[in-house]
């Protein structure tokens, strides 16, 4: 066997020709084994259930409101069962209902125009486009006037919240204060800086900070600046303490403040979306009329296209924030849980309602 070996090792070509065959049948050995393990992975993987599920193999939903505002109605109680697309719970939503409303109209708008220029439009059509977009432009200057009234109501109702004069001396006895009254009508936020000081002619008050003046010391309300505001001292009121005062616009401290706050940020974007809204309708309205009064060229086509999709996108917007007002059930399931009750103000993304999922 030795002779044998040592002769295989003295002939190169035989030599070469073994040592290829034996590293040939380790390769194939090595691919087999390795689409073994390769498929063994595979049936793994194909076991894994296509369903997301928590650690604990549950399928709990922990459903939330995605923005904030009063709580209109909570449909459900735990332990009942709901379906897919049941509306579970909603907010007051006036604002976003009416915003939809005007947005389905402008996206019909749109639509009948495009499809008018299709057709061509008569001396008739002509004329009415006229007087829509006449209409369209009083539209957009009767919501730009009434987004601003409320969008002033709201941040006057902001500023006005819990005025107070707050002595400027730590742990003074609020019985010698004055009272504050009236409507502040001034556009700027700040404060009054109130003290008391005496003349030959009695006692007075100067005022400096968001504006400056004096006026009598009197127990009846006396004018406090020029922008609405009264002030009136207590019939036991002592000049020997506590005679200086601040008067913060708005009263951050108040209470009622953040409520306020809220009501003029949601007025605020209110107002943006009802202007964009008439501002989209005079939009199409001027387009239309444009496309009547010239010849059906592919621009104007283009054009009247993209007025529909715009307005269709204004409308998406506006399904988006109203949808954003509702929870509805992503599919069927429990109620395991509802944390909310009608009437409260509820916050963004915090866990409303939970469902266990069939």
């Amino acid at each position: 066997m030795k002779k044998q070996f040592m002769k295989i090792m003295n002939t190169p070509k035989l030599a070469i020709s073994i040592a290829f065959v034996i590293a040939l049948a380790i390769g194939v050995t090595s691919y087999f084994a390795h689409q073994k393990s390769m498929a063994s992975i595979l049936t793994q993987i194909n076991k894994i259930p296509s369903s997301v599920t928590s650690s604990n193999g549950s399928k709990n939903l922990t459903l939330a409101f995605p923005i904030g505002g009063r709580i209109k109605s909570v449909s459900v109680k735990t332990g009942e069962r709901v379906k897919q697309g049941d509306i579970l719970a909603s907010l007051d939503a006036e604002n976003a209902i009416g915003a939809v409303n005007q947005a389905k109209a402008a996206y019909a708008s749109a639509q009948v125009a495009y499809q008018k220029l299709m057709n061509g439009a008569s001396t008739t059509d002509i004329e009415v486009a006229k007087v829509a977009l006449a209409n369209a432009k009083d539209s957009y200057t009767n919501t730009v006037a009434q987004q601003k009234v409320l969008v002033d109501n709201a941040r006057s109702a902001m500023l006005n919240s819990g005025l107070v004069a707050v002595s400027t001396i730590n742990g003074a006895t609020t019985t010698n204060s004055p009272t504050i009254s009236g409507t502040y009508t001034g556009e700027s936020e700040g404060e009054y800086k109130i003290s008391v000081y005496a003349t030959g002619g009695g006692y007075y008050f100067s005022i400096s900070g968001l504006e400056t003046g004096s006026g009598v010391v009197s127990t009846v309300p006396v004018p406090l600046g020029t922008h609405g505001l009264y002030i009136q001292f207590p019939n036991n009121f002592s000049t020997n303490a506590n005679n200086i005062w601040t008067v913060s616009i708005p009263n951050k401290q108040s209470a009622s403040y953040l409520t306020y706050k809220n009501a003029y940020q949601s007025a605020l974007q209110a107002q943006t979306q009802a202007i964009a809204i008439a501002q989209a309708t005079v939009d199409t309205a001027q387009a239309t009329l444009n496309q009547k009064q010239a010849s059906a060229r592919s621009e104007d086509i283009a054009i009247a296209q993209a007025q529909v999709d715009s307005t269709k996108g204004a409308l998406q917007i506006a399904e988006g924030t109203y949808n954003n007002t509702i929870i509805t059930a992503p599919a069927d399931g429990t109620i395991t849980s509802v944390s909310i009750t009608a009437g409260q103000i509820a916050t963004p993304n915090t866990p409303a309602i939970g469902l266990l999922l069939q």
